[in-house]
């Protein structure tokens, strides 16, 4: 009598159903839905219905999954189209906005991304792009990577927490840190957080200005 076929509950054996890019994607959306922590092979098989063993075909170990998530957020990113007409700090701000847009349409993964290397094609261009932007405004080859690393560090940052600060409102923040101040201990703060325009801490706005600050002083270095 023939035994009848081994069940496997659903998963599919045969690594020949998988791609590397099915396997990223699939990555992002558990990292997306669940967070960080919960990117497991295990988790992976089962969001793409394979045993968890299959991946290996594709990415050699963990590492090289989550480098892969980190990809495919830069991937997500929408560079903005070149304009002659605009000057080199907006386009420097161009390119730090549109990086910030991308970590926020994937908010679970800032923690990630900010501890993995950027060796993606995508994050590639954005970096090539500011190089060649300051390049050719006249800063140094060593100005120009060191602003790279120095502002990708601040967009990854300033990203991280408005995520995590998401779940208090700027008029929240901005009364807490106010009650906190001693303006017998700190008169200049006591006066400026009377004056001040609650405003300046939206993420937008505070991001901005951050950048531009930045941009500021890497094109005053200027040969």
């Amino acid at each position: 009598m023939a035994l009848p076929p081994r069940r496997t509950q659903g998963l599919d054996l045969s690594p020949r159903t998988l791609t590397r890019e099915r396997i990223i994607s699939a990555a992002l959306a558990i990292v997306d839905r669940d967070g960080v922590r919960a990117l497991t092979m295990r988790a992976l098989g089962s969001e793409l219905g394979v045993d968890p063993m299959a991946a290996y075909n594709h990415v050699p170990n963990k590492a090289a999954l989550l480098d892969g998530v980190v990809e495919a957020v830069w991937a997500d990113l929408a560079l903005p189209e070149p304009d002659p007409q605009a000057s080199p700090e907006d386009v420097l701000v161009a390119l730090g906005q549109a990086m910030r847009a991308a970590l926020l349409r994937h908010p679970n993964t800032v923690p990630l991304v900010g501890t993995r290397p950027n060796r993606g094609e995508a994050g590639l261009r954005v970096a090539d792009r500011a190089v060649g932007v300051l390049s050719r405004s006249g800063v140094s080859t060593s100005d120009a990577i060191a602003f790279v690393n120095a502002a990708a560090s601040f967009v990854i940052g300033h990203t991280m927490c408005a995520v995590a600060a998401a779940e208090m409102s700027t008029t929240e923040m901005v009364d807490s840190v106010r009650d906190a101040i001693d303006p017998a201990a700190h008169p200049a703060l006591a006066q400026a957080w009377d004056d001040l325009d609650a405003d300046v801490f939206g993420d937008d706005r505070s991001f901005e200005i951050g950048l531009r600050s930045m941009v500021a002083g890497v094109m005053h270095s200027r040969r």
